[in-house]
Formats: C-alpha cells, structure tokens, sequence
C-alpha cells in the first residue's frame, strides 16, 4: 500500500481533511490509473464541501475503473449536495446496477427520492437497504422521516429511535443508569426526567408533550439548552429545570423531548393540540431572553441547515481496507421546528 495512501487515511481518521486530500492527491499523482486514490481524494473534497472538485476526482475514479460501484454512489452523493438530484440519482442506479448488494447506494436512491417528490419509491429503496443491512442505522433514519411524512406516526416513531445508532447524526446516547421510558411503565410519582438531544425548533415542538406527563403522575425534570430554560422551565407540570451542563438532580427515569410521540403512541388524531402550550414570559423575564436572543443572533454558524450533507463512502475492495477512508453515511438533518426530517416540509405535529 502506497505510502501517501496510508497517510491519507490516518489524517483523515484525524479530521484534518485538507491535509488528507493532499496525501490522497500526491498517491494520485504517483499512480494516475489507480482509483482508490481519486474516490478517496472527492470523498475528502466532499468532506470540505468542495463539491465541484469532488465530482472531477469521482469522474477520474470512473474513468480509471468504470465497473467499480463506490465511484458512482460517492460521486451521487456530491451531486445530491449540489442539488442536481435527477443526476445523482443516475449514478446512485448506476451503482446499484453493478452491485445489487449494495446497501448504502439502494438507501442514497431512496434519500435523493424523496428530494424528488417520490416518497413511494423511496420507501422501497429504505425497505432495500434494510434488506441487505438490517441494522443500517441511517436508512432506519431515513425510513422513519418518509413514514412520519406520510402520516403513519406508529411505524415512524418506532424507526426514529434508530437516530442514537445513526453516524451522520452523530447523537451520543446519555448513559444513564436510570430506565429509559417510552410509555410502558407507569410514572405516577416518579420524577422523570426530560431531556432534548437535538435543535432548539425540536425542543419548542416536542415540549407539548410535558403537560400529558404530569397528568399520568409525573414529575418532571426537564433539561434544556439555556436560551430555552426562562420559556419552557414555567410550562405546567416542569417541577425543576436545569440547563445543558448543570448538575441534575435526581430522578428515577429519563426520556428524551423527541421519544415522547413514541411513548405516547402519537397518530395523526391524537397530536397535543392544547395551544398556546407555552407562555410568553414577561418583565424581567422577558428582557433577559431577549437580551440572550440578541448574543445569540450576533454569534456566526448558528443557523441551522435543513438541506442534507450527504457523506460518501469508500472503496470496498480487500486490497482498499486499510486505504479508503472510514465513510460517514448519507443522512438527513432534522429541521427546526418540525418533527426529525430531511427537509423543512416533514410530518409537522403542528
């Protein structure tokens, strides 16, 4: 194995994805007909969203080894990012072709139809993937933003839990040594605590669900991100509110903001819809969120993106193991205020 290549690897395990696209560029230099060292130099130029020149390091992938499947599905995934869907979608096909066992392409076909308005199909692209590689922790992901989108909330709850194992959201379970709920056992007099794991948008959206808990006997201690602690820390039924970082209490069971449909096995008849659910704080309240609203909105990089990052993936060839660089999968990020999606227009609880 080629000196740069492995330099490449190791730097890119490092995130110094520059660094490694000048590794992966030199061992292309050295062998031009290789392209091992061309996909993984676009899926570094992917990485650093330098789409354009990941398409010309794909295309030199294809040329050198047109029957290789990786090349295409990568060099969908960099034509997806720049929103030429009809495109990638070719190419995620074309993968496919030449490798129907190729879970992570059938699931990239079954994301880029959904940006195409074909949620049928991109349902049985889901199912494909999941057939091959039942525990594709992103295609579950992916499966449950269709199925919420298209109303049916049981099978979509239940396939979101997927996100904790899923590696393009990159959630990290809390680790906890109290129970996890999700509805099954009763919580009369248990202190539970409630937690967001994702956006500010999902935290405002979810919290709806606090007053139901304190009606089955709960006790609610609920953590949130501190620009949220003065708006949601008065709901009915929250008995402590800390923020992201504090010490917690304690508590006998904990149950994150976004299982909360699951565990109250939430269709489209039954949403809370007790509105207004939160309360505008007043006085002094009031000016010190929108003071902290203010410091916030000064910061840069904090608005969110509904628009997926799709990741590329490596070579899968024996002689490529320690070559390719390890792959983030494709995966949809959720949008603000509106139930975990791929894009802005998913299954809202409104």
């Amino acid at each position: 194995m080629k000196p740069a290549t492995l330099l490449g690897g190791a730097l890119a395990s490092l995130g110094r994805f520059e660094d490694a696209a000048a590794a992966f560029r030199a061992a292309a230099a050295i062998r031009p007909d290789a392209p091992d060292a061309f996909n993984n130099l676009g899926i570094m130029l992917t990485d650093l969203r330098r789409h354009d020149e990941a398409l010309a390091a794909f295309g030199r992938a294809i040329a050198a080894a047109p029957d290789l499947a990786e090349p295409y599905n990568n060099r969908g995934n960099a034509l997806k990012a720049l929103n030429r869907f009809a495109e990638a979608l070719a190419d995620y096909e074309r993968a496919i072709a030449l490798k129907p066992g190729y879970a992570e392409a059938h699931g990239n076909r079954g994301a880029c139809l959904d940006e195409l308005a074909r949620p049928d199909e991109a349902f049985y692209s889901f199912r494909a993937a999941l057939a091959l590689q039942p525990d594709h922790a992103d295609a579950h992901w992916n499966l449950a933003v269709n199925q919420l989108r298209a109303g049916d909330f049981r099978a979509g709850w239940r396939e979101a839990e997927w996100r904790w194992k899923s590696a393009g959201l990159g959630l990290k379970p809390r680790g906890f040594d109290q129970p996890l709920w999700l509805g099954e056992q009763p919580i009369a007099g248990k202190v539970l605590l409630v937690y967001n794991e994702q956006g500010l948008g999902d935290a405002i959206q979810f919290c709806r669900y606090i007053p139901l808990l304190a009606a089955r006997g709960a006790r609610v201690l609920l953590e949130i991100s501190s620009p949220l602690q003065q708006l949601l820390g008065g709901m009915g039924g929250v008995v402590h509110c800390v923020a992201k970082g504090e010490a917690l209490p304690g508590f006998d069971l904990h149950c994150p903001l976004t299982s909360l449909p699951l565990a109250f096995d939430t269709t489209l008849e039954t949403i809370p819809f007790d509105v207004p659910y939160l309360a505008v704080p007043s006085g002094a309240r009031l000016e010190r969120m929108a003071r902290r609203g203010q410091r916030l909105a000064d910061r840069p990089g904090l608005v969110r993106q509904s628009q997926s990052h799709q990741r590329p993936q490596p070579l899968d060839r024996a002689e490529d193991a320690g070559a390719a660089v390890r792959h983030r999968r494709a995966i949809r990020q959720p949008a603000e205020g509106c139930a975990p999606g791929r894009s802005g227009d998913a299954a809202r609880a409104q």
